[in-house]
This record gives structure tokens, sequence and C-alpha cells, in this order.
């Protein structure tokens, strides 16, 4: 099985296709939030990846698109791009983005846009933060966006304590995951914040996922796999999901959360199937016309801000 996954589209169409066509055929989607704001083709980019299977989180510029985050909490160049981005938005594609989760359990994956504990705002931009958020997720392995900046927290093992240790990952080179716990951020496809303005995402190549159930996400899930939309009270979570409850003694906590680590793993070596097919990452970078996005950004009024800086990404 393999998955595109990517974060930060921002309504950029041209990266966006340039990464579908770069990545070839892949069997699903993974998009980590922020599929609009900032660029001039929101309906376009929702409408493309509506069309594709696909899971899909919010993100704080889908919320802001919304009405669901205050505008005056962005800069004004990114209010005003989330306001315009709004006021084009078919209802059609204002309800997709609305019925989003914040967050999303695939297997041995967890997806958020910021953090696996602020989902829609937080930041992860450090080793420190990224350690905060280990337990904050009860799966091997996280994937981020937000930064717009592509990296890979490594932890040694899933016992509280460890040091998160960054790795900057080279783009064409696959990364095998092990046992060990892992933080990634795929960078940001419409507007890189790395230096480089090429798009930017990662491939997943895994043999094989359990089956998908939902999970409590705190808001009604929803994905464009065939499954529906999950109205009124969401469904009971297996009791390895449930949070821990307030005054259970700290290690019989560890001894809980290394439990479900170990259910994941052994979930993981089963999925790896043979020793020839590990599960592996792979971060891309790819080169699309900036400058036809910077031409439509200028004809529809966009901040020239965010014009400038699709040439450089930053």
């Amino acid at each position: 099985m393999r998955c595109l996954v990517l974060s930060d589209i921002h309504s950029n169409l041209e990266a966006f296709q340039a990464v579908l066509d770069d990545a070839g055929p892949v069997d699903q989607i993974w998009c980590l939030g922020d599929v609009v704001g900032y660029g001039p083709d929101p309906n376009a980019c929702v409408e493309l990846l509506r069309s594709k299977p696909h899971l899909c989180i919010a993100g704080n510029h889908d919320w802001a698109t919304l009405g669901k985050l205050d505008l005056n909490d962005f800069n004004p160049d990114a209010a005003a791009a989330n306001l315009w981005n709004r006021n084009q938005l078919t209802p059609e594609n204002l309800a997709f983005l609305g019925a989003l989760p914040e967050k999303w359990v695939e297997g041995s994956f967890t997806m958020a846009h910021g953090s696996p504990c602020h989902p829609v705002w937080e930041y992860l931009i450090s080793p420190s933060s990224a350690q905060a958020a280990v337990d904050c997720f009860d799966t091997l392995y996280c994937f981020v966006g937000h930064t717009h900046v592509p990296i890979v927290f490594r932890l040694g093992s899933g016992t509280r304590g460890d040091r998160c240790e960054p790795v900057l990952p080279r783009p064409n080179k696959p990364m095998e995951l092990g046992a060990g716990r892992m933080i990634m951020n795929p960078g940001g496809v419409g507007q890189p914040r790395d230096g480089d303005p090429r798009a930017s995402y990662m491939s997943l190549d895994l043999p094989a996922l359990p089956a998908p159930r939902p999970q409590a996400c705190g808001v009604p899930c929803a994905c464009a796999l065939g499954r529906p939309l999950l109205r009124g009270p969401v469904p009971p979570v297996p009791a390895p999901y449930l949070s821990v409850p307030d005054g259970f003694g700290q290690v019989q906590a560890d001894t809980a959360k290394e439990a479900i680590l170990q259910r994941h793993r052994g979930a993981h070596a089963q999925a790896e199937g043979s020793p020839g097919e590990p599960v592996t990452v792979e971060h891309h970078r790819v080169e699309y016309p900036f400058e036809h996005t910077q031409a439509k950004m200028r004809r529809h009024g966009l901040p020239p801000r965010l014009i400038a800086r699709l040439a450089y990404g930053w």
C-alpha cells in the first residue's frame, strides 16, 4: 500500500498538481490540513482532493476560513487571504471543510495538523516541543504539518523521559520505520518555509494496514473512502485507547501506555510481512510554476508579501 502524505496545500493548485504528478499512482492521500488559505484556488484544490481516495484532517486556516477561529488571531496578510478564500468557496466545499476531524488514527499512525496535543494550532518546531507531544498519542508514529518545514523527530523507545532526536529527511532517500516512535512532518505543498520554494511531501510504503475504525477525535469524523460521516454520539472507543483516569498511579499509567505501544508494535511487525517488505517513508521535493500562482494572486488582489514569498520558500 502506498500513501501520499502531504500538508498545507493552501489553495495552491499548481503546487498540488505538481505533487500529484510527481508522486504517481497512490492508494490514498493523507492530507494533514490547511487545504485552503493564502492562495488563489481554494475551490479547485478542495475539489481535486475530494476527487481522490483520501483521509483529511482540519488545519487552522481551514477553521479560519470557516469562521471557527478569529481572524484577529492571524497576521493581517493571512487574515485577508482567509477572508478572500471564505468568500470564494462553494457551499459544498465549505461543508467538506467543516466536516474534517481534528485528529485521525489509521493503523499505527496518528495524524494531526499542528500536534497530537493541540491538533489545529500548536507548532512542533524543536526536540523539546516534540518530546512534550509524545505522551499525547498512543500509536508508534505521528504525522503533523503546520510548520511548512520537513522534519523527523525520533524517540528511542516508548518510555517516559526519552529525548527526541531531530533528523532532516533527505529527498528521495527512503527511511525505514522500525519499532521506535517517530513524529514526522512532510513540509508544505503550497507555501514551503525552509528556504526551498519547491513543493514538499512524503510517500509512505507499507504492505498492509489494519481495517480502519472510527476514533474518538472530539468532533465528527469524515473521509472520502466511502465511509459515511459519523453523526450523533461517537462510538465507544476500545479500552486500550481510553485515556488513563485521574488518580491512576504513574507506574500504572506508564505500564498502560507501554501495553498500547506493544500492541502497535505487534501490528507493525505483522504489517511488515517478510523481511524484504519494510515500512518506509520517503521525502520528496518537486518544482512547480509558482509564477503562475503568483500571477493569479496578483489578479485577485491578494497581499503582495504572500505573493513574493512563494519564490523564496519562506
